[in-house]
């Protein structure tokens, strides 16, 4: 008699046990993972940082898809009741979503680094230009009728030369892209009134010749 009811007692002791492991198991699958969450919003923000929104835009675009994803997953965890909660899947997300932003963080690194080579290079291309050509306005030749275009392409270099500085400007503040962007522009512009002094200097030597 003793016997049974002590295998009694052990018996619900164990059934005791093995509720509240249940119990543990449940709670600890029905909580958020905080820790991947806080390490996935702080990868993103390290991208962002970096420069993903200019330099990876896509892969940052992605980034922002999972994390819609993820919340939409934990706002469907969180209307359950909480024994049937499972943030397993939103804790994979979690871990997708760091992995990715500090991909796109280290691409956007890079493509960054690219781009201020390929400016600085771009750079130095445009100022030798731009004096070139400021020289040969300069020498250009001179006569009845030329002095407003002269004044027109001076004008145009004027301009060129604002908007170099500008580009310098955005070079010196590290913002590449944008002094990329105005350097070309000059170098466009430069390009342009290049031609019109030759144009203007063919027309002028043609005119010669017929005279003579």
């Amino acid at each position: 008699m003793d016997e049974m009811m002590y295998m009694q007692r052990v018996s619900r002791g164990t059934a005791i046990v093995s509720l509240a492991l249940v119990g543990v198991a449940l709670t600890a699958c029905a909580k958020a993972p905080s820790a991947e969450l806080e390490s996935a919003e702080a990868a993103i923000s390290t991208a962002v940082t970096s420069g993903a929104e200019e330099y990876a835009t896509a892969s940052l675009a992605a980034v922002r898809d999972l994390k819609a994803e993820l919340d939409t997953e934990l706002g469907i965890q969180s209307q359950k009741f909480a024994l049937t909660r499972s943030y397993d899947h939103a804790q994979e997300l979690a871990v997708q979503m760091k992995a990715e932003a500090d991909a796109a963080a280290a691409e956007a690194v890079e493509a960054k680094e690219v781009v201020r080579q390929e400016t600085t290079a771009l750079l130095t291309e445009v100022k030798v230009a731009l004096e070139d050509v400021q020289g040969m306005l300069a020498s250009a030749p001179k006569g009845k009728g030329t002095a407003a275009d002269l004044a027109a392409l001076q004008g145009d270099l004027d301009s060129a030369k604002a908007t170099l500085a500008e580009g310098e400007t955005a070079f010196t503040e590290g913002r590449y892209l944008e002094a990329k962007t105005k350097i070309m522009a000059v170098q466009s512009g430069t390009l342009s009134v290049k031609t019109a002094i030759e144009t203007a200097i063919q027309a002028r030597t043609n005119r010669g010749r017929d005279e003579n």
